[in-house]
């Protein structure tokens, strides 16, 4: 332990209540960024991994795999965040519900667009039939 020594005070730099406070946020932040740089990675490998598969099933249209390889992936992030930010500590039920809000307001605003949009994509996928 390091101890700083004046002619008025001395002082142990490691067990001040801060140090362990300081000690407790950068394991928090360092579990965090690794994290997000794993979650990232591994949302990338799904991401290729379903395309690839999906690739090797004749019946399905080649436009739509790369529609399903980007949702999966920003799947894989969006979750990947939500992780990183309970690690860093902020409570992550209220953004949940934030995320699970706005889908339902989008889909509410989109709805005739979205009739028409599942229509095509119906005909798009079962295009072969």
């Amino acid at each position: 332990m390091e101890t700083i020594n004046d002619s008025l005070f001395s002082v142990d730099l490691l067990s001040q209540p801060g140090a362990d406070l300081m000690l407790g946020f950068a394991t928090n932040l360092l579990a965090g960024i690794v994290t997000i740089i794993i979650g990232f990675w591994l949302a990338g490998r799904a991401s290729r991994l379903v395309v690839d598969s999906i690739s090797k099933i004749n019946r399905i249209d080649k436009t739509i795999m790369p529609m399903i390889g980007a949702l999966v992936r920003y799947a894989g992030m969006i979750l990947t965040l939500v992780v990183a930010l309970g690690k860093f500590g902020v409570e992550t039920t209220s953004i949940i519900a934030v995320i699970r809000v706005a889908g339902l307001g989008v889909c509410i605003a989109l709805l005739g667009n979205l009739s028409i949009g599942a229509a095509g994509l119906m005909l798009v996928w079962f295009l072969g039939f």
